[in-house]
């Protein structure tokens, strides 16, 4: 038997950000200001064909966000052990690194169980490395924030899923991260 699902339907992704939001922002309010201006709805980049919300309030958002960062700021190296848990550029850069010492195309496809598991470990450790050197350089170039993680996920709904593929954080720095 064939299941058909009507509505929102989710590949479980999520995606996690790291953000840089000044120090002198201590309210919803000024959140808000910061993230959307004069904005009054944030739009789903899924809109397309009217079976999906076209967008929420700004308020909404904002309350979301804030609750989610009203805590105190993430210190560097929760920072560097976040960006090192998802795809990222430097996940990238470190599987290549790897796959060219050992002159396989993917780690996967060395067939040595011993060397298999060096190659993950030397993988990590570039990771760390790549991963440290990008939030130094974030953290370095943000003196005046604080910095917090956040993540959003289609599996929470219509408007997370806006939130997780959207633009919500192009108005201040940020990372972001997939866990596709």
């Amino acid at each position: 038997m064939v299941k058909i699902r009507n509505g929102f339907v989710s590949n479980s992704s999520s995606s996690s950000f790291i953000i840089a939001v000044p120090k002198d922002v201590n309210s919803r309010g000024k959140l808000q200001d910061l993230l959307f201006s004069n904005q009054v709805i944030y739009p789903n980049p899924h809109y397309w064909d009217g079976n999906d919300t076209a967008g929420w309030a700004v308020s909404d958002v904002a309350t979301i966000v804030w609750k989610d960062i009203d805590q105190p700021s993430k210190t560097k190296e929760e920072l560097v052990d976040g960006n090192m848990h998802g795809y990222t550029p430097e996940y990238t850069m470190a599987e290549r690194k790897v796959c060219s010492e050992y002159g396989v195309k993917d780690i996967y496809n060395i067939d040595n169980k011993e060397d298999r598991q060096k190659a993950y470990e030397l993988s990590e450790q570039y990771r760390a490395e790549l991963s440290t050197n990008v939030i130094d350089g974030f953290v370095s170039n943000n003196p005046y924030c604080n910095f917090y993680m956040v993540e959003y996920s289609d599996n929470d709904g219509e408007m997370f899923s806006a939130m997780e593929h959207g633009d919500l954080f192009d108005r201040i720095p940020h990372i972001r991260i997939s866990h596709h």
